[in-house]
Order: C-alpha cells, then sequence, then structure tokens
C-alpha cells in the first residue's frame, strides 16, 4: 500500500479526484439533479432528511437540497424513475445518467423578504450576503 505525502501537494499541484461513493450514506442521496449553469450548482437529494424539519436549513455549501427528489425524479422522466432501484441503496452501485427528452428551465431566486403563513411581511437573514446585488451568467 503506498502513503500520501499530503504536505507535497497545493490546488495547482493536487494529482488527484476524491469522491464520495454512491448510495444512501453520501451528502447527496441517491439522484442529482445537474443544471445546465456557469456555477456548478446542482439540485441533489440528501441523506440528512431530518434538516427538512429543522428551521436552519443552510447547510449546503450552494447546491440545492431536495425535500422530495424522487417524486421530482419522476415528474422530470413521464414515471419512468426506477425509485425502486434507488431506495435499495445498493453498495458499490454505478451512478447512471439520464438525459431529459427535453430541457426544463429553472430559475433560482433567492429572496431576503416575503410573506409569512399569516400574509404578514417577513424579513430572512442574508446568509450569503448578495442583498443588494444581481448574480447572471
Amino acid at each position: 500500500m503506498e502513503t500520501i505525502r499530503w504536505s507535497s501537494y497545493t490546488a495547482a499541484n493536487f494529482p488527484y479526484k476524491l469522491r464520495q461513493a454512491p448510495g444512501c450514506e453520501n451528502a447527496l442521496g441517491v439522484i442529482k439533479f445537474d443544471l445546465d449553469d456557469p456555477f456548478n450548482v446542482y439540485m441533489h437529494d440528501t441523506n440528512l432528511k431530518g434538516a427538512f424539519a429543522s428551521s436552519w436549513r443552510f447547510l449546503s455549501h450552494g447546491c440545492i437540497r431536495l425535500e422530495r427528489p424522487l417524486e421530482l425524479g419522476m415528474l422530470l422522466l413521464d414515471n419512468k424513475l426506477d425509485t425502486g432501484y434507488l431506495r435499495q441503496c445498493l453498495r458499490g452501485q454505478l451512478p447512471v445518467t439520464v438525459q431529459l427528452e427535453r430541457p426544463v428551465p429553472v430559475f433560482v431566486v433567492y429572496l431576503t423578504a416575503g410573506v409569512d403563513g399569516g400574509g404578514r411581511l417577513a424579513w430572512y437573514r442574508d446568509i450569503y450576503r448578495l442583498s443588494g446585488r444581481v448574480v447572471t451568467k
């Protein structure tokens, strides 16, 4: 077995690609939706389902965590997604890429104000510090 001298590498000369194995333990869950965007943002499942019950939901590193990703997959693939296979969480399963028959536009909006359940104006923390900035391609 070979050892790695981590101190000899920097971001500029790092020759390895590190990936978490697919499956239910993967932080991205069992399904990921790639978006055609310049920011490398995608929508994904999660292995941390309890996060959706929390009022503090800013646990991702910029991607969009989905509460019901398999339902979205079924909708996008006209009910042709094998959710049973995905729920088996087989160890060692290889990723499968499925192309949509037609592209689906996705618009992401970041708001720091909105209307709460009682119809009142609500202000939210600007956790990404983007208020007043417009981010486009």
